[in-house]
């Protein structure tokens, strides 16, 4: 059976997910991409559903445009060097649009089980979608584009059950404006921390960086 034949299932559709349906179908195959979200990105587009990852309004790339940028879909000149957060999310609309890959996009529709039949050879996936009942769907080749930004993991810290106040994974971090006037404290000191730590100094009465392995921050 050719490529022309075979079905594959993405699961994803954020920047991996959206060039992986690129990729598939240049070289044939049948595609379909689902998305749980009813927009594409993945954590490039901006949410204030505290359950969802994404970045924040004031959020810049860490890499250049010219790193993050596909080798096919350069970044537009007037971009700057460090696009920001929005201007990535355009991008991938951008990229969807132009290589016309909607077609195959399924959002709104989440996989909620994969299951194998060796009687078929085919690989069952168990769709809902919010309009409509379950159902099943078989494919010749599934690819799982979800990304490792899904579930937040939070540290175990000693005593914390104790602390009288709020306690938060910065994936619920939406809105600086709820720490107005308060001391924070933000434990880590990766990307996310750095975005947190910057917008809560604009309303916060102190802000505070935990990192156990200390730092050299520069200005």
């Amino acid at each position: 059976m050719t490529s022309k034949n075979r079905r594959v299932a993405v699961i994803g559709l954020g920047a991996y997910g959206i060039v992986t349906v690129k990729n598939m179908l240049e070289v044939g195959f049948g595609v379909v991409a689902y998305d749980r979200n009813d927009y594409i990105g993945g954590l490039w587009t901006v949410t204030t559903d505290p359950s969802k990852t994404s970045v924040l309004p004031t959020t810049v790339s860490n890499q250049s445009k010219q790193r993050k940028s596909f080798t096919d879909f350069p970044f537009p000149d007037d971009v700057p060097d460090y696009p920001t957060g929005a201007q990535v999310q355009k991008y991938l609309e951008d990229y969807a649009d132009h290589f016309q890959l909607r077609s195959t996009f399924r959002l709104g529709t989440t996989v909620t089980g994969i299951d194998r039949s060796e009687k078929r050879g085919k690989w069952v996936l168990s769709i809902n979608r919010p309009d409509s009942n379950a159902t099943e769907e078989e494919f010749d080749k599934v690819i799982v584009t979800n990304g490792t930004f899904h579930s937040p993991v939070m540290p175990e810290v000693p005593g914390i059950d104790k602390f009288g106040g709020e306690v938060i994974h910065s994936q619920s971090f939406k809105d600086p404006n709820d720490f107005k006037g308060k001391n924070v404290v933000v434990v880590g000191l990766s990307n996310s921390a750095a975005d947190t730590a910057v917008e809560l100094s604009k309303v916060a009465a102190n802000v505070y960086l935990s990192h156990r392995s200390g730092a050299c921050i520069v200005r």
